[in-house]
């Protein structure tokens, strides 16, 4: 049987479940095993991928999964599934054995969130196959990163065969290779399904989709199970197309990546009945099907030693609802910086859910000893049209070196989720004495 993508961390749990891969090894197709990351990638750009988790299971093994709502995590079934790794059946493993971290690329969890599952819920009809191979893990307590929806009705354009997908994962960088410290990413495309069927004997078109090239070497490898298959929509915006499931090795020649096919309708449908939140039916499938939103002008800091910017990268695939955030030092004096904090301004045209990051650039960062250019973070969230103010406390001791810099620049990074989609938005203030 094809190699699964989920990377044991332990040799007792192949003990433990001894007899189950005793029986696997008869019903399952010939040359699979356990295993899977990513093979020619590269480092995850900080901010970028923040939906993509890191999950621990029961600290034997490791796999991949995608925030696909507030409290809802899509990873592999094979995962989730107490016996995945030698059979699959779905019986989720018990509440709080397994944990996922979001919000960073360090593969330490540096600078993310760690949120345990109190419930497992692997699709009912995984059950002694390779196919429905996904599993839902539900969050103790909502995320604060902003989720990745899945392309739901009409998207199929987004992964049909040829188009390039957007793989990202916590595994091996070659097969039976080392684990990264940073999240890697990498582009592969669709492959059609008749080359898939040839290549493996257990693929089937409903709940299974291959991604790579014929010549090897990009792929997705051990420890990026349930990882995401990342589309892009008409504007670029990353919508979850599928799921880290199998492979025969890892980005060998003639060997293709299989995917659970999430945004197809067999497994789309049954997620939209436990997470009906997580499918996004209005995804942009051409140009001008969904207007851009627009930010205000950075407000500046008042009094002369601050000027504002305003820098917005407007993720496309955002809602047409108006957006906007601003970004001042309060009261302009450098001195005040300790006390009074950066204050922060968000504005939706319904309701949202945005994650701030406070962030100084690389140069101030060195400077002054940081580990990370992130030096706060926050979420604001609006029930409604409207508009909030926050203030953004920073470190007191942070604050007092950022401001003895002669030159420092700060920026907020707001990520922000609406009911029609997602935008993410810069603003930058500039300290000079």
């Amino acid at each position: 049987m094809p190699f699964r993508r989920s990377t044991l961390g332990l040799v007792n749990l192949r003990a433990l479940l001894l007899p189950l891969l005793a029986a696997a090894s008869l019903a399952a197709p010939a040359g699979a095993a356990a295993d899977v990351r990513i093979v020619g990638g590269t480092d995850a750009p900080e901010g970028t991928y923040d939906a993509v988790a890191n999950v621990s299971i029961a600290n034997l093994f490791g796999c991949t999964g995608t925030l696909i709502a507030p409290e809802w995590v899509l990873t592999a079934g094979h995962c989730g599934s107490v016996t995945g790794v030698g059979v699959a059946t779905p019986v989720g493993w018990p509440p709080g054995s397994i944990q996922v971290t979001l919000g960073t690329t360090a593969a330490n969890g540096s600078g993310g969130e760690t949120i345990i599952a109190d419930r497992v819920i692997p699709a009912p009809d995984y059950l002694f196959t390779q196919g429905y191979d996904i599993a839902l893990l539900h969050l103790l307590t909502p995320s604060v990163q902003v989720p990745v929806k899945i392309a739901g009705r009409g998207a199929e354009s987004l992964w049909a065969a040829g188009v390039v997908q957007t793989i990202a994962g916590f595994g091996l960088t070659e097969e039976d290779g080392s684990s990264p410290q940073t999240m890697q990413v990498a582009q592969v495309p669709v492959v059609d399904d008749a080359t898939c069927a040839a290549t493996y004997e257990s693929f089937e078109n409903a709940t299974q989709l291959c991604a790579g090239y014929k010549e090897g070497g990009i792929d997705s490898c051990q420890g990026d199970s349930g990882g995401p298959l990342f589309g892009h929509d008409a504007n670029g915006a990353l919508k979850v197309t599928g799921a880290t499931s199998y492979g025969n090795g890892c980005a060998r020649p003639n060997f293709y990546g299989v995917y659970a096919r999430v945004a197809d309708a067999t497994l789309r449908e049954w997620i939209r009945e436990v997470v009906p939140e997580a499918i996004d039916d209005q995804v942009v499938t051409s140009s001008g099907g969904t207007g851009t939103p627009t930010g205000t002008t950075t407000t500046g800091t008042t009094g002369g030693s601050g000027t504002g910017t305003s820098s917005p990268t407007t993720a496309p695939g955002a809602s047409p609802a108006a957006l906007d955030a601003s970004l001042a030092v309060t009261r302009a004096s450098r001195s005040a910086l300790p006390k009074r904090g950066v204050q922060i301004r968000l504005g939706c045209g319904s309701s949202c859910v945005g994650v701030m990051d406070l962030r100084v650039d690389a140069r101030t960062a060195k400077r002054l000893g940081l580990k990370s250019t992130r030096v706060g973070r926050m979420t604001v969230r609006l029930n409604s049209a409207g508009r909030v103010t926050r203030r953004f406390a920073i470190g007191r001791k942070v604050a007092v070196r950022i401001a003895k810099q002669r030159k420092a620049k700060l920026s907020v990074i707001a990520r922000v989720s609406g009911d029609s989609g997602g935008v993410t938005l810069q603003r930058r203030v500039s300290l000079k004495r």
